[in-house]
């Protein structure tokens, strides 16, 4: 029997998130509302931790914060975007660096290749948003890519 999700070529299935901050606090915070959200959460500390994550469990999206102890979330976010098994997960950047500097979410856009952005203390439903109309998007970047067309 077909499921509804076969038939209108959505796929219906637990979407899996990668959440990547060096502070527990806010990976324990940010798994529970995923979780409450009807996600799957991975997480890790630092970005050898996501980068086992990644290559093992092949997150459906990614949540980085930037500030981390041994490589910096710009960084990683680029090493994924530059890796061809890994270029199509959409990565949401989320930072305590203040607005109005130098670092505003074009920049890091374009600097890191993030797909999109969130300050911290973020707003859930803007952040739930923004994870959604990704996830939504996901599959169209992929087929673009695939057809050259990015």
């Amino acid at each position: 029997m077909e499921r509804e999700s076969d038939i209108i070529g959505i796929d219906m299935e637990k979407k899996k998130i990668l959440v990547v901050d060096n502070e527990i606090e806010i990976v324990n915070t940010l798994k529970r509302l995923l979780e409450q959200n009807d996600f799957e959460v991975i997480t890790a500390l630092d970005a050898k931790g996501a980068l086992d994550r990644i290559e093992n469990h092949r997150p459906s999206l990614i949540i980085l914060d930037v500030m981390m102890p041994d490589v910096d979330g710009f960084s990683l976010c680029s090493m994924i975007k530059n890796d061809p098994r890994f270029c199509n997960i959409p990565i949401i950047i989320q930072t305590g660096i203040a607005q109005n500097t130098e670092y505003d979410e074009g920049y890091l856009k374009q600097k890191t290749g993030a797909d999109d952005f969130v300050r911290k203390p973020f707003d859930l439903k803007v952040l739930l948003l923004k994870i959604n109309k990704l996830l939504l998007l996901a599959p169209l970047f992929l087929l673009a890519t695939l057809l050259g067309t990015l």
